[in-house]
């Protein structure tokens, strides 16, 4: 499959093809690396998955702003396999994107986009904080987003359920041998970040394995196949299905 953007996202009317905001090539870390509206600390109390999921479903509200100036695939893409790795991190290969091939204030934002994800899946053993990454992935949509009330309640609200329902775990609470960071937790569905379903987290092992057996990794670059995930080892269990 190809990641379809949800429902929520596509009702909140932020597909514009007017591109008004700031975009400099020279100088992009001021649009995301900053944490003006003091987000970080609450999110750095969740649990590192839920950080990362986070990261994800914000950048499918990025990613569908530019939807009707962009047609790209890889962006979707790369999303798709970061939601897997939500699951594991075995699930992914991602390259950074070409800089040259993501220039101006449609692709550029785009670029940011894919390098958020990529640098937080790429770098998650030395350098675990989600938060970062969840924080930056606010900002550049509050950057590029035409309008955000909607984003703004959303955000909101999925950060209030996270709260809830995947705090940071404890070293107790954790599979000291599964070579992951502590803190990880257990995976978040993307059902969680829907504010219009009533989210269950004894529900999100079938919502998981159902998103998993769905994911055609023939069709995403990003996604590794899975004698090559069973090969290496450091995957353990059923390729593409969970638990």
């Amino acid at each position: 499959m190809t990641l379809s953007i949800p429902d929520y996202i596509q009702s909140a009317g932020i597909v514009d093809r007017d591109l008004v905001f700031p975009w400099d090539e020279w100088n992009l870390r001021p649009y995301y690396d900053h944490d003006a509206k003091g987000w970080w600390k609450r999110l750095n109390a969740l649990s590192i998955r839920a950080q990362l999921a986070l990261t994800n479903a914000s950048g499918e509200w990025v990613r569908h702003r530019f939807s009707s100036v962009d047609g790209d695939v890889r962006p979707l893409q790369m999303l798709e396999a970061a939601w897997a790795g939500v699951v594991s991190p075995g699930y992914i290969r991602m390259p950074e994107p070409e800089e040259e091939e993501w220039r101006g204030p449609a692709r550029g934002p785009l670029y940011i986009l894919m390098l958020i994800v990529t640098d937080a899946f790429n770098h998650l053993e030395m350098d675990s904080d989600g938060a970062s990454r969840a924080v930056w992935m606010y900002n550049l949509a509050q950057h590029v987003l035409p309008r955000t009330d909607a984003y703004d309640a959303w955000f909101g609200e999925v950060v209030q359920r996270l709260e809830r329902h995947h705090p940071k775990p404890g070293p107790t609470e954790e599979d000291l041998f599964s070579g992951l960071p502590p803190g990880m937790g257990v995976p978040v569905s993307r059902e969680a970040f829907d504010p219009r379903l009533a989210y269950d987290p004894a529900q999100a092992p079938a919502q998981i394995d159902a998103f998993l057996q769905r994911l055609d990794w023939r069709q995403n670059p990003y996604l590794c196949p899975p004698n090559v995930m069973s090969q290496e080892g450091f995957f353990e269990g059923t390729p593409y299905r969970y638990p």
